[in-house]
């Protein structure tokens, strides 16, 4: 696993918070997962495929994506390049709010004082570079992502020895 999928798993975890406690069938929620998990990896392995192909091309570049967008066609690039601002904003909003939403109690007129706030650093965080802060911000929550990934996994073998547990001492009775 590299530590982009980790990555994307850290920044994903308080929306998975929230989605998971209000899934209604288990095994929908389960087929949802892998075959999120399935496309991901297929979208990033076409991304590093391409990029392999290429590596003279994107060397150097702060965004070798959009570098070879822009190699395949103009007007490419500049699709891909509103798509991406989209996305950014999309993520830079959602882990706005998450992040402030653990530290404060929503929908409270603190709540929108400290997003503020906290959108204000973030915006000047962004000043560093996109490259420097993403060279930064993506290795630590890739690895904040294994440690994460280990908590689910420890976390799902103690309540399955508990259930088992449980199961012994009422055969037991």
């Amino acid at each position: 696993m590299k530590i982009t999928e980790m990555h994307n798993m850290t920044a994903g975890i308080a929306m998975l918070a929230v989605m998971g406690g209000t899934f209604k069938n288990k095994k929908e929620a389960g087929m949802g997962g892998i075959l999120g998990g399935i496309g991901l990896g297929i979208l990033l392995f076409l991304i590093n495929l391409g990029m392999m192909s290429d590596l003279k091309g994107i060397e150097g570049s702060g965004m070798p994506t959009l570098q070879l967008a822009n190699q395949i066609s103009p007007w490419l690039g500049y699709i891909l390049s509103i798509i991406l601002l989209g996305m950014i904003y999309n993520t830079s909003v959602g882990m706005l709010y998450a992040f402030t939403a653990r530290l404060v109690p929503a929908e409270t007129k603190r709540f929108k004082i400290s997003v503020i706030m906290v959108g204000i650093l973030a915006f000047l965080a962004s000043f560093v570079g996109f490259i420097k802060l993403v060279g930064t911000v993506y290795p630590v929550t890739g690895y904040l992502g294994f440690v994460i990934i280990g908590a689910l996994i420890i976390s799902w073998i103690r309540s399955k020895m508990k259930k088992e547990a449980v199961n012994t001492e009422l055969v037991k009775f």
